[in-house]
């Protein structure tokens, strides 16, 4: 995507729209379709963490770029057609990230996040081209774990919006507030 550093949302929507992509950006919130290609959740997190940036929520860049990349990377994974919408808005007390595709598929966690005796046992085929390692399945159940809510919300005639609600507001941590 190059280097975006610095430069304002607005500018590097531009950008994107000159790449292919709608982008739609106002204070607050961006919507931009993309092309449901590999590259995309990278693309997408670059936008997460310059927002959050912007909006001096910085400090919530990680857990917001992980869960943007866990979606975005479903979306593109299952949408039947080409392309996918990544919405991101700020509400009182939280931001909300959503996906939209095209399916109608419900998305379904594969795995839970306990671990398995399976997942420490060694896998003798796992650097063969093509090998499945069964560890897929586990980004909806981080994401649900990361975020204060998340869900799928229907859209006619077709598709659905994944979305996440994640808390902004925070309650001081005993580190933070220990003396040295």
């Amino acid at each position: 995507m190059g280097d975006v550093t610095g430069k304002p949302l607005e500018e590097l929507a531009v950008q994107l729209g000159q790449r292919g992509c709608r982008a739609e950006v106002r204070r607050g919130t961006f919507d931009v379709t993309f092309r449901a290609a590999p590259t995309v959740p990278a693309r997408v997190r670059s936008l997460v963490e310059l927002r959050l940036a912007e909006a001096g929520l910085a400090r919530i860049s990680d857990d917001l770029t992980l869960i943007a990349s866990e979606l975005v990377a479903n979306a593109v994974q299952y949408a039947p057609e080409p392309e996918i919408r990544v919405r991101l808005t700020r509400e009182p007390g939280a931001v909300v990230l959503a996906v939209w595709d095209s399916s109608d598929t419900e998305p379904t966690p594969k795995r839970t996040l306990e671990p398995t005796s399976e997942d420490v046992a060694p896998d003798a085929e796992a650097l063969d081209l093509g090998h499945d390692a069964g560890t897929g399945g586990r980004g909806l159940p981080i994401v649900a774990a990361m975020c204060e809510s998340c869900g799928v919300t229907p859209t006619e005639p077709r598709g659905k919006w994944v979305w996440a609600r994640y808390a902004t507001a925070t309650v001081p941590s005993a580190r933070a507030s220990s003396p040295r």
